[in-house]
This record gives C-alpha cells, sequence and structure tokens, in this order.
C-alpha cells in the first residue's frame, strides 16, 4: 500500500511533483533559473550538489558577473515558489558546507530513479520476476527526460542514458512476449517505443505483432506510413536493414490468406485513380529489379528517369523551408503527366524517380517536356527548376 504523505516526482516525459496524489503549484514555466536548480537537486537525492556544479549549469564556465549573488537570489525564489506549493512543512532547500539539498518530510519517489532500480534488479532476474520487472519499468518510462530543460547538459546526458536502458528493456521484454506468443502485449509494447523514437525501428515490432494478430490491413498501413515517414523525416530512404525487415513482413502477410479473392483485394486499388501510379520506395526496388529481369527476356526497352529539384546555381540546400512544398508540386506534375502505366517514388526530399516501360529513348524527352510543363503550372518560383537524367535499365544489367 503506497504511503498516504507520498512525494512522486515525474520526470519522463514531463515534470511534476505530486503530493498526497495532487499536483502541486510550481508556477507555470518549468525553464526559469529557479526551476531548474529545483529538477537538478531533486535529481541528485540526498548526495546534494555542490554550490559550483549549481553555477556551472545554471550559468555556464563563462558566466560574468556577481554569480554568487545571483544565486542566493534564485535560491531566494524558489524557496518562495516551494513555500506556496503545497508541499508538506519543513520541507524546501537546505545549504550545508556549500552543498544544497532539496528536503522533504516525507517519502520520496522519483521515477528516473525508480526505473534505472527496475531494469538494474531484471540484469539479475530470470522469468516471471524479470517478465514483471521488465513491464513495470517500460511502464514508468513515459516519455524523454525532463524534456522542458532538454537543452542543460546534464539533462542530454541522462536522457541518452535512459533511452539505451529503455532499448534494452524493450528489445528483451518483445522478445519474451513473442516466446509466450502476446502478441497483443508486444503490439502496445513497441508502439508505445514507436512513438517515443519513431526512427528507431521499433515498427517492425509492431508490424510483427499485428500480422501475429491477423491485423493484415493494419501491418500494410503501417508499412506504407513508416516509409513515407523516412522520407518526410530523414529526406532518404529507409535503411537497408528496415527495407529487409519491410520485406519480411510483407512476406508474412501474404502467407497468412489461403483466400485468392481476398488476396486480390488487398493487392488491388481501393478505387480507380488517374496518373502515374505512386508507390514507396521499397516496392518500387522490387519492381525496378523485377523489370530487369523481364527485360532480359522480352527485350523491352524501359528506362528510369530522375527528376531532381534545382536553382539557378544547380543546387538546393535540403533544409530550404519551402522544399516540401516544392516537392509536393513536383508530385503531382509526374503523377498527372505519365501513364497509369508508369510507377514512380520519393527517393528523398528533392528527388524523384520514374519508371518508364515501353518506351524508346528519343519519347523519353516527350514525358520530361510534359513533366516541366505541369511542374511550371503549379510552380510560381521562378528560381527552381527540375534537371532531368534519363538511363536505361539494360545499361545496368548483368550478365
Amino acid at each position: 500500500m503506497e504511503n498516504a504523505n507520498q512525494l512522486t516526482i515525474r520526470m519522463f516525459g514531463k515534470f511534476e511533483m505530486l503530493y498526497r496524489e495532487q499536483p502541486l503549484k510550481l508556477g507555470h514555466s518549468q525553464t526559469t533559473k529557479a526551476m531548474r536548480l529545483l529538477q537538478l537537486l531533486l535529481f541528485h537525492g540526498e548526495e546534494g550538489v555542490h554550490r559550483s556544479e549549481i553555477v556551472q549549469h545554471l550559468f555556464g564556465v563563462d558566466a560574468e558577473g556577481n554569480i554568487q549573488n545571483n544565486l542566493k537570489v534564485i535560491v531566494h525564489n524558489l524557496r518562495k515558489i516551494l513555500d506556496q506549493s503545497g508541499l508538506p512543512e519543513n520541507s524546501g532547500i537546505s545549504v550545508k558546507a556549500g552543498i544544497y539539498h532539496f528536503t522533504a518530510d516525507c517519502d520520496m519517489i522519483i521515477d528516473a530513479k525508480e526505473f534505472e532500480n527496475l531494469a538494474d534488479q531484471a540484469k539479475n532476474t530470470a522469468g516471471e520476476e524479470k517478465y514483471r520487472l521488465l513491464k513495470e519499468a517500460c511502464r514508468i518510462y513515459q516519455g524523454h527526460f525532463l524534456p522542458e530543460i532538454y537543452g542543460d547538459d546534464w539533462v542530454v546526458v541522462n536522457s541518452a542514458r535512459y533511452q539505451k536502458i529503455y532499448t534494452e528493456c524493450v528489445k528483451t521484454l518483445a522478445a519474451m512476449m513473442e516466446e509466450k506468443g502476446q502478441y497483443k502485449e508486444l503490439y502496445e509494447i513497441s508502439h508505445q517505443a514507436a512513438v517515443l523514437y519513431p526512427l528507431d525501428e521499433w515498427q517492425v515490432y509492431e508490424m510483427e505483432a499485428l500480422v501475429n494478430m491477423g491485423e493484415v490491413k493494419e501491418a500494410m498501413d503501417l508499412y506504407d506510413k513508416t516509409t513515407a515517414m523516412y522520407f518526410e523525416e530523414l529526406s532518404m530512404p529507409p535503411s537497408d536493414r528496415m527495407m529487409e525487415c519491410f520485406r519480411n513482413m510483407r512476406d508474412q502477410i501474404h502467407m497468412k490468406t489461403s483466400d485468392i479473392s481476398e488476396v486480390k483485394q488487398n493487392l488491388g486499388e481501393k478505387e480507380f485513380l488517374k496518373g502515374a501510379f505512386f508507390c514507396q520506395y521499397p516496392s518500387f526496388a522490387d519492381s525496378y529489379r523485377m523489370m530487369s529481369r523481364m527485360m532480359e527476356r522480352s527485350g523491352q526497352s524501359v528506362y528510369l528517369l530522375m527528376c531532381t529539384i534545382q536553382d539557378g546555381k544547380g543546387q538546393i540546400s535540403d533544409d530550404t523551408e519551402w522544399l516540401k512544398e516544392i516537392s509536393d508540386q513536383l508530385y503531382c506534375a509526374i503523377r498527372e503527366s505519365l501513364r497509369r502505366g508508369d510507377a514512380f517514388t520519393r527517393y528523398n526530399i528533392k528527388q524523384y524517380l520514374v519508371m518508364l516501360p515501353g518506351i524508346r529513348e528519343e519519347d523519353c524527352c516527350i514525358v520530361t517536356s510534359r513533366i516541366d510543363m505541369n511542374f511550371r503550372k503549379k510552380c510560381k518560383n521562378r528560381n527552381v527548376r527540375i534537371h532531368f537524367h534519363v538511363s536505361s535499365l539494360a545499361s545496368g544489367l548483368k550478365r
């Protein structure tokens, strides 16, 4: 049974102090020097923090002026905040021999410390006890460590450390859940991890869980969303490892049904769409390899067209603010300019790849002219242009 007078401090996802399960009133901003000092002292607990270390954290190594007096003002302000917060009596900031402490006349639980203790205990146990400890540790980890003051050096260091511990916990727990066949629990734990760290490939675990739960369409949707996210967030295709994982998941999905009508329904487009077929990069790569093989047998000509967004000097930075809008305009221009039998994909934020089957080399310029004309109708920035590069798939065939 929990102590009724317990003081709970949350540092994952947000900073919050609760006494008797009620949030304390600490003001509207968590980033003032007084609040940064409070979070530093809470984290260090009984060992406290020396004055020199506090000065370094709050003012930096090159701080100028009357730092000691400034620190006294900050401590005074913090004490006023704590006096009005709803803490029990005899709680606040104490200083002894240059070491500052946060003291409270009650039991105190800090989620970050509890999380680390549970993870450490799990390393030295096995079976159901290990499973229980890991689940509880992952439950406590509700987000990034002290996100509102993430710029402080000590927060950056500990945030990275906690993320590493969390990653190890989730991976171990996921393996145990998979072995137990607990796919609903596997999805929940991996989904939480994917929300917190969307670029750390947790979606693979999510898809595996969905497939084993029979949620075929949901797994395919997640496949598409994750691939698109890699383009938008990283401006590049997913890593080779991610692509291989996606292919494995896709193979498993296809193997989960024996009804050919259901297979056709899953494979087919949901609605009739005009223009070229847009597909995610992994699917485009598979189509490219298939087309290359078909060319060996049929002798049909197939060309790969690369469309690159450039400025008048032949370059555009990836972090240009309006680049996404330009990229979307090029997407529409390509889709409208090509046949339904042509496929294209986004290679990165400023490059698209188009596959042109059954076309002669001299006709490729007709395609590029049509794309350029449609792009010009959409893009009013005359400093932006599209560079086209055409190459036959035959030139890349290995004999």
